[in-house]
């Protein structure tokens, strides 16, 4: 499980947040109106997360095949124990 996540992770660069220093740079005409501001803002979050969702589903496969193989490697064993016996 691990190495699928690592295999997906080290490919790809997650933001959960934004570069406050380029976001008012970027963001100096509107500095006076608030609300385009806010605006601005809303609209530079939802860019980052829009950029992540990919990554994210990624892990979510790697993470349900590992789960999934894990599973496999349990039951595995459990037969090989039970013909053992």
């Amino acid at each position: 499980m691990l190495v699928c996540t690592v295999l997906v992770l080290v490919s790809r660069r997650l933001g959960f947040s934004v570069d406050a220093g380029a976001f008012y740079a970027s963001a100096a005409d509107d500095a006076d109106d608030h609300p385009a501001l806010c605006r601005r803002l809303i609209s530079s979050y939802r860019m980052q997360r829009a950029d992540n969702q990919r990554t994210v589903q990624q892990m979510r496969r790697a993470i349900t095949a590992a789960v999934v193989a894990l599973g496999v490697e349990v039951a595995g064993f459990t037969v090989a124990v039970a013909l053992a016996s």
